[in-house]
């Protein structure tokens, strides 16, 4: 009966609560800690190896997921919103029924500060976004619609274009100001929000 007792609670011992998967995002790679929550609040982590950033590494990473995950335990993907570079795996993720959390990076730098988290490198960063998931109920992310992403590209192409004309027309006042006049580069920049001016519209 003794036996029983201490096997049981053995197994209550090595239950998990809450797993989260951070992920550093970068152009070319992804960071990987995956944190486990136990029953006495205390926070595990399992560090994998970074993968590469397409759809390669998505299949890597998906196939050490079933391996070093607790199966039926609540499990979430969180990664922090970085360009354009997140995209594609948070469309994965999903596509194969995972959690997907997307968190801005104003509100990831302001736990990290929490933290008193000085040093800055791609595991340290993963590692606290597993435990950032781990601490709280986040909103799960869902795929935007194709005219929605659409309109976001179509905006970040004219937010573009409206800084490159607000920097040659900032050159053409430079060399209107000038002592020396170059005729022609004024002619070329004037030329060129023209066809900006074109463009935008």
């Amino acid at each position: 009966m003794l036996k029983k007792v201490m096997v049981k609670k053995k197994k209550n011992m090595n239950k998990i609560l809450k797993q989260c998967l951070g992920v550093d995002v970068s152009k070319k790679s992804l960071s990987l800690v995956v944190g486990l929550l136990t029953p006495s609040l205390q926070k595990e982590f399992k560090v994998g190896n970074d993968v590469s950033n397409d759809l390669s590494g998505f299949k890597e990473l998906d196939r050490w997921l079933v391996n070093v995950l607790a199966p039926n335990v609540e499990f979430m993907v969180l990664m922090e919103a970085t360009g354009t570079y997140h995209q594609k795996l948070a469309h994965y993720l999903h596509g194969k029924g995972y959690k997907v959390c997307i968190m801005q990076s104003g509100r990831v730098k302001r736990y990290a500060q929490s933290l008193d988290q000085r040093s800055k490198t791609d595991a340290l960063d993963s590692k606290m976004l597993s435990m950032l998931g781990l601490e709280r109920e986040l909103r799960s992310w869902h795929p935007p619609s194709d005219e929605l992403l659409r309109l976001k590209a179509l905006s970040r192409e004219r937010s573009s274009l409206l800084k490159d004309r607000t920097m040659v027309g900032n050159r053409n006042d430079a060399i209107a100001s000038g002592v020396y006049e170059d005729k022609k580069a004024s002619k070329r920049h004037s030329q060129r929000i023209k066809l900006l001016n074109t463009q935008i519209m």
